[in-house]
């Protein structure tokens, strides 16, 4: 594996499989309801910093992360 750490998912250290991270799965659906209901990635960003909520890297979201997150294919299933 390798690339960027995936909010909502942690990686399994002997088989190298993604498991979902309760804690952080309930923030990732949460910030598809926000999307889905203020339809912008400004608007969504400011409720974030508000909330203190940080990416899996514990930095403030940028807007190229939250696009990032709400265009990722693995949260499709």
């Amino acid at each position: 594996t390798g690339g960027h750490l995936v909010l909502g998912y942690d990686v399994e250290p002997r088989t190298s499989r993604l498991i979902i991270n309760e804690e952080e799965a309930v923030r990732v659906r949460a910030i598809f309801e926000l999307y889905i209901e203020l339809r912008s990635l400004t608007a969504v960003l400011k409720e974030l910093d508000q909330r203190g909520w940080c990416t899996k890297r514990g930095k403030p979201f940028t807007k190229a992360d939250l696009y990032r997150l709400l265009s990722n294919v693995l949260y499709l299933g």
